[in-house]
């Protein structure tokens, strides 16, 4: 049996290795080029630095205030997460656990709203929130980054939660728990795979956010570390691609970490919610 499965297991393994080296040579790429200088660049784009030289990265913080656009983001991110996961939880439990007629056509068209292009409602959202008074304000952003979140942030939690067991529910009830005991004590311990998961996606996207950021803020000192990075060209005479590169692997720097630090999370998550 073993013989048998030998040469599978070295195809997939060999095909794992490939993916694998597909996806680490971006990054690897952005590592090297950060640490070249643009006369490198220029005359061979692919080659290896010929020294470790942090010259984009002083360049990059002296056009820049580096810490102020993390802060920045870092800072909208977490109110939109906070807003977010504050509706989500609650009605992932009711579409997920409680009986209520036009629930499930409740829940499809939540879903349904996933498949809205971004592009088609930004103007429109724009011109609500200039009218609102929030123009060239972070509330836009974060307004936006939560509107567009919560539908599958909903429909991930909710799968999760559908696998949980419902005599768990039933029986604190009958203890006499609240509904507020009951989301405390069974539903956010025991969806927190889903919690984590839906909030590590959120953040990711909402740190690499590029669009929402360059519409709805004007002003340099409330932009996002990726939109800062994106006016890099518009701040320089010529084009200097190893200065664009190393801002872009600064920006990406947040998400990767967050991915490796809490990779198990989001596999149990992903897990939890395709099994009843």
């Amino acid at each position: 049996m073993r013989k048998k499965n030998g040469p599978a297991r070295w195809g997939i393994s060999g095909l794992l290795a490939v993916l694998a080296v597909a996806a680490l040579a971006p990054l690897l790429y952005m590592i090297t080029t950060s640490f070249r200088t643009l006369q490198e660049f220029a005359s061979d784009p692919l080659a290896l630095p010929a020294t470790l030289n942090p010259e984009n990265y002083i360049g990059l913080s002296s056009r820049f205030d580096v810490v102020q656009l993390i802060g920045n983001t870092a800072a909208y991110a977490g109110v939109a997460l906070v807003i977010c996961m504050t509706i989500a939880i609650p009605a992932s439990y009711a579409l997920a656990k409680l009986r209520f007629r036009g629930a499930t056509l409740l829940f499809v068209g939540i879903v349904a709203t996933m498949g809205v292009p971004m592009i088609s409602i930004l103007v429109p959202d724009y011109l609500l929130f200039v009218q609102l008074g929030f123009e060239d304000s972070p509330v836009g952003v974060i307004g936006m980054w939560v509107a567009r979140a919560l539908p599958s942030t909903i429909f991930l939690i909710a799968s999760v939660l559908r696998a949980l067991p419902d005599e768990l529910i039933e029986a604190a009830t009958l203890d006499g728990a609240g509904y507020f005991r009951r989301m405390r004590s069974i539903v956010i311990p025991l969806g927190l795979p889903g919690i984590v998961t839906a909030s590590i996606f959120n953040i990711t996207g909402w740190w690499n956010d590029l669009l929402v950021p360059l519409v709805f803020l004007q002003s340099d000192d409330k932009q996002t570390l990726n939109a800062g990075v994106a006016t890099i060209g518009q701040r320089m005479v010529t084009s200097d691609v190893p200065q664009t590169v190393t801002g872009l692997l600064v920006s990406s720097t947040v998400p990767i970490i967050l991915y490796v630090i809490l990779q198990g999370n989001i596999r149990k998550g992903l897990v939890m919610g395709s099994v009843k």
